[in-house]
């Protein structure tokens, strides 16, 4: 089926048209080379540095004297003090383990009839072609119950697989090969400078062992059928066989956040030879069996069909280049949505890193963005189709994650605001860190104050919990967690002088407007941080009466509500962004923050706020429906939550721009490489999982004790069927329309207890209370 797979007629000429397998902590890029293929290896724990206290000492100091000067409306001056004294160090860097490189003696000509695919359903990558009378066929997946990458290498004919393989790395390394095995020992640098920090020095090594980086192990043996296998220098060679398997397995040193690599690290060696141990005997048909029973489940959790079928002759990379003509391409489409999901569980599993900006796909030693998490919106939107798309066990990382920045979040929230619970600003990265990045740099505060980003994560706590109605995560998970994110924002909220209580100095991420002729960052209040210090409060309130508590900070939030500011509307009808209108200088700016009420928040809706709703509408249509990948992605859930499910389609169709270049571009020009990666540019994957995400919100939404079916069906989807979905009150939902109106929908209870629930539809409702197991069949004509 050709929503389920990738395919091409020809070789991946860069990173960017390669084919991703992963198995959340081993990722590959699969080059599909026919005489020369390179599989471009990473492992979610090899990263830049170690655990280093990154903070701005006495930064809380400064604080006083920024918030004074807002006060005054000295607003340049109170951002100068924020850069100069408010701001700690970069995060560091996501790293390329090595490349997998195979050299392939074959016989002189052109290959014909090549085929290189990407099987999301089965997760494997195939190239084939032929020369001579010769087949020659590579098959290579990424096992999650074997932590193991593996290589079948083919023909028709017996004695025709002859090839070379060898490692290669642009961290130091030392690599040799013995026998049937390669073995390569590396190096992570002590230090990485961000892409973005101009430096003649941008990277070093320590022989310090305190300020040595990961090491890391890799391990590549070779078992061949028939033919002769034999090491030479760093090289193993295959000469005359009928089929081989590669077996591939790293290891890091990595032992946790707070632990040093080099000085308390595992065993890497250990490690990865017991990795390689467990595939003693191991052939490929059973380690495919063992990955195929992992793999295929997953993927089956939820299926989409859009209406009529298309000719399926069209290789993906012709598919898309053809989309933009005007032709309507369901299938596109279903493929897109299918992508992300595959994407989410190839890069996130249980005990893995979260997915980064990248996923676990990098190639480069200074990524774009340090391919970390930046957490004032990629890395939450990683995660917007977890719950949704029956993916929950693949939001582990990210809650993992959260509880490694409560801790650091606590040191940063007592060192830069003298104050109690956790805080995380906009970046962080595998050791956790929590402060403000920036270095004290001219036009810095424009990112880096921004104390919003551990309050935002808490969503996916509280989110996770509506969708499964599991009050054990609930109680043991969530209450900690958001706790500290309440405690933190009462310790901070402070009277901006306007009457109006907000933590300030406050920025809108990554966005300024004009002020006294300057360009400035900071203000009183921006609309995002009082949606999030909001939404922590009502979710601690509701915590509250789901788990019958007490206690003083309860009595403390029911306090503070009253005092935050209000929502503001401009004399465009605009929301405002900041605590007045200023003059935008981007007026098209790639960031929707102030949007956030509406999506991700849910605290608007077109039914309960309408002019709230209709001020964000018009805020959509002043930022315009251009912007990089990452943004359209957003504004697609942002037009569903409207109800505009043909304005959401125009961006999802906007998002599947083919971009063939991997510069950086901020002001627009974002859409899809030729591998449907998501096109920032440069690459970035959230704009995947928001499309994924997008499409769900277009067939479902959610509200507590209330979900709505089709709530934004593009009339371009005239039929088709969804199955799987999740819904709040650990809901499983299939719908079914015809014609663009609902025809059968059928709704299954997961959760431990009674759930009452409104089903909406077309302003109409059928009231349900389902028991686990319970199964309700809807129709048009039980709905009133």
């Amino acid at each position: 089926m050709s929503a389920n797979r990738l395919w091409y007629q020809g070789e991946a000429k860069s990173w960017v048209e390669a084919l991703p397998l992963g198995n959340g902590r081993l990722g590959a890029m699969a080059f599909g080379g026919a005489r020369t293929d390179r599989l471009a290896m990473n492992e979610d724990t090899f990263w830049a540095g170690y655990p280093i206290d990154k903070n701005a000492p006495d930064a809380y100091k400064h604080l006083p004297r920024a918030q004074e000067l807002i006060r005054q409306g000295k607003l340049h001056e109170a951002q100068q003090v924020a850069e100069q004294h408010m701001e700690g160090k970069y995060s560091t860097s996501y790293l390329p383990l090595c490349d997998v490189l195979i050299t392939h003696d074959l016989p002189a000509g052109e290959p014909q009839g090549y085929v290189r695919d990407l099987k999301l359903r089965d997760a494997l990558a195939t190239t084939a072609f032929a020369l001579g009378d010769v087949q020659y066929q590579r098959r290579v997946l990424v096992s999650q119950p074997d932590q193991a990458m593996v290589v079948e290498i083919s023909a028709s004919k017996r004695g025709a697989v002859s090839f070379a393989v060898a490692l290669a790395s642009p961290v130091k390394n030392q690599v040799r090969a013995q026998g049937d095995t390669i073995t390569m020992d590396l190096r992570a640098p002590s230090r990485m400078e961000p892409n973005y920090v101009p430096s003649d020095d941008p990277s070093s090594y320590s022989d310090e062992p305190e300020r040595m980086g990961m090491r890391a192990r890799v391990l590549l043996k070779v078992h061949a059928k028939g033919g002769a296998v034999k090491a030479d220098g760093a090289t193993v060679t295959v000469t005359r066989a009928d089929s081989a398997t590669l077996y591939f397995c790293a290891r890091t040193s990595y032992a946790g956040f707070d632990k040093h690599p080099e000085t308390q690290g595992v065993d890497e060696k250990a490690a990865v030879q017991a990795d390689m141990d467990a595939l003693k005997g191991a052939t490929w048909d059973a380690l495919l069996e063992c990955h195929l029973a992992d793999a295929r489940p997953l993927f089956d959790r939820v299926e989409l069909q859009l209406g009529a079928k298309r000719d399926e002759s069209l290789p993906t990379d012709a598919r898309l280049r053809a989309f933009p003509n005007g032709e309507n391409d369901p299938e596109l489409f279903e493929l897109i949505f299918n992508y992300g999901r595959y994407l989410l569980s190839s890069s996130s599993r249980p005990g893995t890193q979260a997915a980064n900006l990248q996923g676990i796909w990098n190639q480069e030693l200074r990524p774009p963005w340090s391919s970390n998490y930046t957490v004032n919106i990629n890395t939450e939107m990683n995660y917007w189709p977890a719950e949704a798309c029956a993916m929950p066990d693949m939001h582990a990382p990210l809650f993992d994650l959260i509880d490694r920045l409560r801790v650091n979040g606590a040191r940063t929230a007592q060192v830069h605001y003298g104050a109690s619970g956790a805080v995380c600003h906009h970046n962080t990265d595998l050791w956790a860190i929590t402060n403000p990045v920036g270095e004290n740099r001219e036009g810095s505060a424009v990112y880096a104050i921004w104390p919003m980003a551990y309050g935002w994560l808490c969503q996916h706590l509280m989110e996770h919990y509506e969708y499964s109605l599991d009050k054990a995560f609930l109680k043991n998970r969530a209450l900690p967690a958001i706790t500290d994110a309440a405690v933190f924002f009462l310790d901070t909220l402070k009277d901006c002088g306007t009457g109006h209580w907000s933590v300030y100095p406050a920025t809108s991420p990554e966005n300024s407007f004009m002020y006294e002729g300057k360009r400035i960052a900071v203000s009183r209040w921006a609309t995002m941080s009082n949606a999030i210090v909001r939404e922590v409060f009502d979710n601690m309130l509701r915590i509250q009466d789901i788990l019958e508590l007490e206690g003083e900070v309860f009595d403390r939030i029911r306090d503070m509500l009253p005092k935050l500011p209000p929502y503001l509307v401009g004399s465009k009808g605009q929301l405002l962004e900041w605590d007045q209108e200023y003059e935008e200088p981007e007026p098209h700016h790639r960031h929707i923050s102030h949007l956030y009420p509406l999506h991700p928040g849910r605290a608007f809706t077109v039914d309960k706020t309408p002019d709230m709703a209709n001020a964000v509408r018009r805020t959509l249509e002043l930022r315009g429906d251009d912007g990089t990948g990452w943004s359209l992605g957003w504004k697609i859930s942002q037009w569903a939550r409207l109800r505009d499910g043909d304005h959401a389609l125009k961006l999802l169709k906007r998002q599947l721009r083919v971009v063939e270049t991997e510069g950086t571009n901020y002001r627009g020009g974002g859409g899809t490489y030729l591998n449907l990666f998501d096109a920032h540019p440069p690459f970035q994957i959230d704009g995947n999982f928001a499309a994924s995400a997008g499409v769900a919100e277009m067939l479902l939404q959610n509200a507590v004790g209330e979900i709505t079916l089709l709530p934004a069906l593009p009339r371009e989807w005239a039929d088709g069927h969804i199955k799987g979905l999740r819904a709040f009150g650990g809901l499983t939902v299939d719908i079914t329309w015809k014609e663009g109106k609902l025809t059968h929908a059928r709704i299954v209870a997961n959760a431990a207890q009674k759930v009452a629930m409104r089903v909406k539809y077309q302003n109409k409702t059928a009231a349900l209370t389902l028991q686990k197991g319970d199964t309700a069949e809807l129709t048009p004509k039980d709905f009133a």
